[in-house]
């Protein structure tokens, strides 16, 4: 529809974190395989990555390092578990018809400090309208750093 109110403009599709060693589901793959959404971004949200320090914590237990050396190293290697997950998602979405445009980690979006700062700049990067970049950055009153940055990069 031509209606600027009534379309869709970019389409966050989440990917959970808490089952660290997934692997791309079969309907990830139909999506990214099959769905032509046209002009419409698609960004792929980690959602819950704050649980992978957890699990980094109990990888390096299983190791063998001590309880204090795991909680010391254990958001290092958390950071490592993001990276190779993430190059992993993006590898195999990559080979799709229509991967994603972008990818984003969040965490603690469960508490007043989640900052979606990434998230807002991924999705105003992958909007192809300018006008709707412009729209998008100007709603953004509580992050004023976003519409500086935004503004001085066009």
């Amino acid at each position: 529809t031509p209606k600027l109110a009534e379309r869709i403009h970019a389409i966050w599709y989440c990917l959970s974190v808490t089952d660290y060693e997934r692997s791309i589901t079969a309907a990830e793959q139909k999506f990214f395989g099959a769905c032509d959404t046209k002009h419409v971004p698609v960004i792929v949200l980690f959602t819950k990555t704050d649980v992978i320090s957890d699990i980094a914590c109990i990888e390096l237990l299983n190791k063998g390092y001590s309880f204090d050396e795991a909680q010391k190293g254990m958001h290092a290697h958390g950071v490592q578990m993001m990276r190779v997950l993430q190059a992993h998602v993006q590898s195999a979405l990559g080979k799709c018809e229509f991967p994603p445009n972008g990818y984003v980690q969040l965490a603690g979006m469960n508490t007043e400090k989640g900052d979606s700062t990434s998230l807002l700049k991924c999705t105003t990067n992958a909007l192809n309208e300018e006008a709707l970049q412009l729209l998008l950055v100007s709603t953004q009153k509580t992050n004023i750093h976003l519409c500086v940055e935004w503004a001085v990069k066009r």
